[in-house]
C-alpha cells in the first residue's frame, strides 16, 4: 500500500511538472535525498509512517446476512514525506520547480478513482497537505537523514486503503 501511494503520487507530480515546464524529461524520483543517482529536479523521500489512531479507535466491521463476506473497516495510515530540490541542480532552478510542485499539491488535495482512471485499485483516495516544521524540527530531520539542508517541503499524505482487498469469510454461525 505504501509502495503503491507513493509511487502514484510520483507519478502524478511528474506528469503535472512536465506539463508545466513543457519538458519530456522527470521532474520528480522516488529515493533518497541526497543520492548521487538521482538526476531529477526534485526528489520524494518517506520520513515516516503513521497509523490513523482516531480512525483505529472505532471497532466496527460491516456484516451482512447470509453468506456475504465480513470486512475489516478501512485502514487509514499517515504517510509523511519530504519533496527536496536535487543538490546538483541549479539552486534557482530548483526553488521554481519546488514552488510549482507546492502549487499543485495546495490545488489538488484529493486524489482517487473520479479524479484519476489509473488510480490503483487497492487503494480508495489519497489526501495530499502540506506539513510545516519549526526550524528546530527541520534542522533534526536533516541531521537523521544525514544530509545538509536543502530547500524542501514536508507533504502529509493520507492513505485510506480499499477494504475489499482484506475481505474475510465469516466462520460459521454459533446457534
Amino acid at each position: 500500500m505504501i509502495d503503491t501511494a507513493l509511487e502514484f503520487i510520483s507519478k502524478v507530480l511528474n506528469t503535472e511538472l512536465q506539463n508545466a515546464y513543457h519538458s519530456d524529461e522527470q521532474q520528480v524520483t522516488l529515493g533518497h535525498v541526497g543520492s548521487e543517482s538521482i538526476t531529477t529536479p526534485l526528489v520524494i523521500s518517506l520520513l515516516s509512517i503513521e497509523e490513523e489512531s482516531v480512525t483505529r479507535n472505532v471497532t466496527f466491521k460491516r456484516q451482512s446476512s447470509g453468506n456475504r463476506p465480513l470486512s475489516q473497516p478501512d485502514d487509514h495510515v499517515n504517510l509523511y514525506v519530504i519533496l527536496a530540490i536535487n543538490k546538483a541542480l541549479d539552486y534557482s532552478s530548483g526553488l521554481d520547480v519546488l514552488s510549482s510542485a507546492r502549487r499543485f499539491i495546495i490545488n489538488n488535495p484529493i486524489h482517487d478513482a473520479r479524479t484519476h482512471a489509473m488510480f490503483p485499485k487497492h487503494l480508495l483516495n489519497l489526501t495530499l497537505e502540506v506539513h510545516n516544521l519549526s526550524l528546530d524540527t527541520q534542522s533534526r530531520v536533516w541531521q537523521s537523514l544525514g544530509q545538509s539542508y536543502l530547500p524542501s517541503i514536508v507533504i502529509k499524505i493520507r492513505v485510506v486503503s480499499n477494504p475489499e482487498s482484506r475481505i474475510t469469510t465469516p466462520k460459521s454461525t454459533i446457534t
